[in-house]
């Protein structure tokens, strides 16, 4: 498995997925205490940018180049450090490094 159909799945629509992240996972987020989250396989970000909006650190991770591109550039949270990196092998990185 490469990222290259992935890559071409992303360059060909603006959001693949749509542009608002599931609203039963940001219910769950809700009743939490905002803290540091991990989005594996992130995507265009739409995920790491809602939980940053709420407060959240997130370290955003895909290995789509062309993912963390869009990611990117839609925005420019502080909260939010994306990474281009395969899920299957990714380590969190120091927890003193990450931000």
């Amino acid at each position: 498995m490469d990222s290259t159909s992935w890559d071409a799945r992303y360059a060909a629509a603006e959001h693949p997925w749509g542009s608002a992240p599931p609203s039963a996972l940001m219910s769950r987020c809700a009743a939490l205490r905002p803290g540091r989250a991990v989005d594996l396989a992130c995507g265009d970000g739409r995920i790491a940018r809602a939980l940053a909006d709420s407060g959240w650190e997130v370290e955003a991770v895909d290995f789509s180049p062309v993912a963390i591109e869009v990611a990117c550039g839609a925005d420019d949270n502080q909260h939010i450090a994306y990474r281009v990196a395969d899920a299957r092998t990714w380590q969190p990185p120091n927890s003193r490094t990450w931000w």
